[in-house]
Parts: C-alpha cells; sequence; structure tokens
C-alpha cells in the first residue's frame, strides 16, 4: 500500500471531520467510505476468538462505528447467526467481496436470507490488522449488486489499514456513545452483555454458552438479539433450563 494513498485517504477523512467540526473516528471513516467507495453503508467492528474449551473458538463481534440503521442491523444479523461475510474476513484474514448475495446465500445460510431482506444485495469485507493480528473488520454494503470500481478495490484495504490504525491508536474515543451515530448501539450492545450475564446465572452455565442460548433464541424466533436481550434483562423472558425455547 503506497504512501501517497494513504495519505490521499486521510486527507478525505481529516476534510470530512473539519466539515463537522469533530475528531477522526471511525464514524467519520465509514461516513467517508461511503462516499468514495460508491456503497450505501459501512461499519467497523472491533472481533475476537474466544475459546470455552467446549468446541471450537468463538468469534466475538463488537461494532464501534455504523453509518445508519441497515449497516447496525447487518452487524447484528453477523452476530445473531454467527457467520457471514465479517466473520469469514475475521477469520482467513483475508478480504470477502460478495457482489452478489443473491447467489451467496448458500454460503451463510443463517445469515444471507436475512441480509437480502434488509434490502442488501452485495457485501465488502475487509479485515484489520493491528501489527500481524487481526483485530476487526470493515464491512461495506451496498443495495444493488455489483463489484466496486477498481479505484475502489484499490481504496478499500486503505480504509481498512486507516481504521485499524485509529483503534490502535484512540480506541477510547471510538468505543464511546457519543462517538458513535444515534442508533442506540451502544446501549443495545450493553443490554445483550447484561442479558448474557443473567442467562448465565440462570441457567448454570458460562458466558459463551449463555451467549449461545440468547443467539439461538434470536435466531429461531427471527427477533433480533438486542430485543431478546432487553426480554431477558427484564425479566419477561425466561428461557428453559435444557436447549428448547419457550413458544
Amino acid at each position: 500500500m503506497t504512501g501517497n494513498r494513504v495519505a490521499t485517504v486521510y486527507s478525505w477523512l481529516a476534510a470530512a471531520a473539519a466539515s463537522r467540526n469533530e475528531p477522526i473516528t471511525n464514524t467519520v471513516l465509514c461516513r467517508t467510505a461511503c462516499q468514495h467507495l460508491a456503497v450505501d453503508g459501512a461499519s467497523v467492528a472491533l472481533m475476537s476468538r474466544a475459546a470455552d474449551g467446549e468446541g471450537p473458538p468463538r468469534i466475538h463481534q463488537d461494532p464501534v462505528a455504523t453509518t445508519g440503521a441497515t449497516s447496525a442491523r447487518l452487524e447484528e444479523l453477523h452476530l445473531t447467526a454467527g457467520e457471514g461475510p465479517s466473520a469469514e474476513a475475521f477469520t482467513r484474514a483475508a478480504p470477502v467481496l460478495i457482489p452478489d448475495l443473491q447467489v451467496g446465500t448458500s454460503r451463510w445460510p443463517g445469515f444471507g436470507s436475512a441480509a437480502l431482506a434488509c434490502g442488501v444485495a452485495a457485501i465488502f469485507a475487509y479485515p484489520l490488522r493491528s501489527a500481524a493480528t487481526q483485530v476487526g473488520v470493515l464491512t461495506a454494503h451496498r443495495a444493488s449488486p455489483g463489484t466496486l470500481a477498481s479505484q475502489a478495490r484499490a481504496d478499500a484495504p486503505v480504509f481498512a489499514e486507516l481504521a485499524a490504525h485509529l483503534l490502535r491508536t484512540d480506541p477510547a474515543g471510538l468505543l464511546t456513545v457519543a462517538a458513535r451515530p444515534d442508533t442506540g448501539s451502544a446501549a443495545a450492545r450493553d443490554e445483550v452483555h447484561q442479558a448474557v450475564g443473567v442467562l448465565s446465572v440462570q441457567l448454570g452455565v458460562g458466558l459463551p454458552a449463555a451467549f449461545d442460548r440468547l443467539r439461538a433464541h434470536a435466531f429461531t424466533h427471527g427477533t433480533q438479539l438486542s430485543d431478546v436481550a432487553r426480554e431477558v434483562v427484564s425479566h419477561r423472558l425466561h428461557l428453559p433450563s435444557d436447549s428448547g425455547d419457550n413458544p
């Protein structure tokens, strides 16, 4: 990646931030990426692997920036389904580019059809690296199928490199509610974490297993993970101790 191109993309971020009198954050980066990559939405998520000794490592995904409701919904779908382009890009440490999601739905049966129902037709996911470690994913989406233009394909990895740099150098500023769009994503994330703790105590299982139960209920009932979490935290929903769910 040439230094000149990094400087150019960074100048776009600086100009976008200055136009709103705000610091350069990954929220600014996502908005700027939409403009220069000709996509309809973008998000940045921190990701990590968590092993509990009861199976393969789980992918933990924590959104830090989205451009709107559709991007926020895609992040939640990745989390609920436990699969999708973002998780694959993180696991493979390589971009996952899906110009036509209609063709690629069988690749992620739990994610693809739900993403299409949100009006998403193409997804482009780029891993974020800090040194030799994968730390997250930049995901862009479009409402119409088609590949990125040649210049966008060249610039997308630069946006990913700068997103990783922002995560590494100023994580505190990115993870505050003020740095997020007004989608309620921070509060929803906190409710999910709280619900996992409640289920862990109620069911007598570890946190990873409690999260799997929460996610399974949301997936099988076609409900957003944050909505299920809210029901659990308010004690309006009680999941049984076996593998079944309440009707």
